[in-house]
């Protein structure tokens, strides 16, 4: 009798574990995120203690998270650099870096009609992201400006080439 309660209460605790291990982050997903503020610190490690390696100065600059450590998450950018960042800097909202200059189209195809010109560098808002299309619809700011369309996945960083988003 003795063993079976003690079996119970190893499975309950291996439950528990399990559970608390995968919403700790043991069994991260990779995904994207953006950051939430204007200037965010990338550090050597998970914690305030491990050094500052990189400032990122722009709201919105997508980033991936690799792995997760309590309330630090292992981050990459389009350079391939990885560091740790507190969680209190991402957001879930979806942002793309665009990695060279090209054109916003008025529908998800080669051949669609150019709307507008977006540089390299430029960070636009993911609006939609269609599984059955290789393109998403984007929105990009500047001032009073506001330009959306059509961009293909391989001109920028944020999404997944299999990835399908709705805003």
């Amino acid at each position: 009798m003795k063993i079976k309660h003690l079996l119970k209460v190893m499975g309950g605790a291996f439950l528990f574990y399990t559970v608390f291990a995968h919403a700790m982050g043991a069994a991260i997903k990779p995904r994207f995120m953006s950051l939430r503020h204007d200037e965010a610190n990338l550090r050597t490690g998970p914690g305030r203690q491990f050094p500052i390696s990189w400032v990122y100065k722009q709201k919105n600059y997508p980033l991936e998270v690799i792995d997760v450590h309590e309330l630090w998450y292992q981050v990459r950018d389009v350079d391939g650099t990885t560091g740790w960042m507190n969680q209190a800097m991402l957001r879930s909202q979806r942002y793309v870096l665009v990695k060279k200059e090209e054109k916003l189209k008025d529908k998800p195809a080669l051949l669609g009609r150019s709307v507008a010109v977006v540089q390299a560098g430029t960070i636009g808002r993911v609006v939609e992201c269609p599984k059955e299309t290789a393109y998403c619809f984007l929105e990009f700011k500047q001032g009073t400006v506001t330009a959306k369309g059509w961009l293909d996945k391989s001109f920028f960083y944020g999404v997944y080439p299999d990835e399908e988003i709705s805003d």
